[in-house]
This record gives C-alpha cells, structure tokens and sequence, in this order.
C-alpha cells in the first residue's frame, strides 16, 4: 500500500508542476503579445515562444518505488499503537 501511495503522490506531483508550468507560460505569453502586439515580427514571436513546450521535469520523474521504506508505515503504527496502549493505562 505504501509502494502504491508513493507511485500515486508521485504522479500526482508530475502532473501538477506541468500543469503550473504551462499555465505560467500561458499566463507570460498573453502578457507578451498584449505589451508587444504592434511592434512584433513573426520571426521575434516564434523565437520567443520555441522552447516553451519542453518539460524539464523534476525530482519527482527521478524518484523510484525503492526509494521509499514500506517498513516506515508499520513503524508509525507500531508507535501509535504503543501512545494508545499508554493512554489507556493512564485511564
């Protein structure tokens, strides 16, 4: 479940920077042809906007399942269990 969680959270992040990322580019290119409309050329305005389609990624498209300890769920248990079994002797 741990593994799964993680592949989720992690796909989940990927899609979220890309999407950020392309709303800012959007968000720049109106900004752009609004300040520049009437003094821009053709060329200027495919140079300016050539590389913004690319996705540079992130630390999340390098991360692995391995990276992750399932054993670190079963610790939080162990511990929650353990502050439970004491609050209920306090009692």
């Amino acid at each position: 479940m741990a593994r799964f969680a993680f592949i989720m959270g992690k796909s989940l992040m990927i899609g979220s920077i890309r999407n950020n990322n392309r709303r800012h580019a959007i968000t720049f290119g109106q900004f752009y042809l609004k300040a520049f409309h009437d003094k821009i050329t053709w060329p200027e305005t495919r140079e300016a906007f050539r590389a913004w389609n690319i996705d540079i990624g992130s630390s999340f498209l390098t991360q692995k399942t391995e990276d992750i300890d399932p054993q670190l769920m079963q610790s939080i248990i162990a511990i929650a269990n353990a502050l439970g079994n004491k609050a209920s002797e306090k009692k």
